[in-house]
């Protein structure tokens, strides 16, 4: 029996973090950012935990994730939980972290086939 990776999702897959920004298959991405294990990346305008509204995250509902993982910066910061009501009122789950972490946890669910969505601060100097 002949096996062979899968690749339908690898231009999905982070292949790399630093302080600059998210390298995918496809671009490195100096801005926040929304990366999906079933849809095209796509520019995510706060770009830092105090600009966050609940619609953030009610627009993504549409995606109709298993799971959202927000990566919130260098380190990981508590951002008020209201924000995830919407998101939780529908069962999905919600995970906060640092951007590192989540782009490593984003890695392992979508090696999963999870219907996962990061979204991952980057913070403009």
């Amino acid at each position: 029996m002949e096996f062979h990776e899968d690749n339908r999702l690898a231009r999905h897959r982070i292949l790399g973090y630093d302080q600059g920004g998210v390298r995918l298959e496809q671009a490195y991405y100096t801005s926040s950012m929304i990366v999906a294990s079933f849809a095209a990346p796509r520019d995510w305008s706060p770009t830092a935990v105090a600009q966050l509204q609940p619609e953030h995250f009610e627009s993504l509902l549409a995606m109709e994730p298993e799971v959202v993982i927000l990566g919130t910066g260098a380190r990981h910061i508590h951002p008020d939980p209201r924000l995830f009501v919407g998101l939780q009122q529908r069962g999905v789950g919600v995970e906060v972290m640092s951007t590192a972490a989540a782009c490593r946890t984003y890695n392992v669910l979508l090696a999963d086939g999870r219907r996962v969505v990061a979204c991952l601060l980057q913070q403009q100097s």
